[in-house]
């Protein structure tokens, strides 16, 4: 499982870069004329006689799209790659599935709550009927095709509480969430 977070960190964090080198405007007074050097961009400066050719054409270029939606993605490849950095976080709400990873059913998100001092747990209403708080960064690194998928084992034996225990501001049973969690991802 930690390897797999790895990778799905890995592959957001190049994609991100590589958008972000995309789309970023250039700082103010990096114009051209503002570096002047040796080098050049028009035909003259080209290699060889057929890019010299090439070079002197003018060509439109298109403009860049600013639309960073994976519907507003040139091509096919494109389009899935963008989906895939937006699904390897995603968001939890109320109502979601919880399956193994086989598909299995193991329970629906009841609800999202949040402690004093900000931290987010999801509140996972089990088959069984039992209340398992998961930490909300765990929840949605697990998600895959609007559910989040966990490990099966580890989710039945994670901490439960009693629903009561979310809403009144006792934080004994976040503690023992959060530890139980944390030596899951190792």
């Amino acid at each position: 499982m930690r390897v797999r977070n790895s990778w799905i960190l890995l592959a957001t964090w190049g994609l991100a870069c590589a958008v972000s080198a995309q789309t970023q405007n250039p700082p103010a007074g990096t114009t051209p004329e503002a570096h002047p050097g040796p080098q050049s961009s028009g035909p003259a400066a080209a290699s060889s006689p057929h890019q010299r050719d090439v070079t002197g054409q003018g060509a439109s270029e298109a403009q860049p799209n600013l639309n960073s939606s994976p519907a507003a993605a040139s091509s096919p490849h494109q389009r899935d790659a963008t989906r895939l950095a937006e699904g390897a976080r995603g968001v939890v709400s109320s109502g979601m599935k919880v399956d193994d990873r086989s598909g299995q059913n193991l329970g629906t998100v009841d609800r999202v709550v949040q402690d004093t001092s900000g931290q987010r747990y999801v509140a996972v209403t089990a088959s069984d009927g039992s209340t398992r708080p998961v930490p909300y960064d765990v929840a949605s690194s697990m998600m895959a095709e609007g559910k989040v998928v966990l490990d099966r084992a580890a989710f039945e034996q994670a901490p439960s509480i009693y629903r009561s225990e979310l809403s009144s501001g006792s934080a004994r049973w976040q503690k023992t969430v959060d530890q139980y969690w944390q030596k899951q991802a190792r």
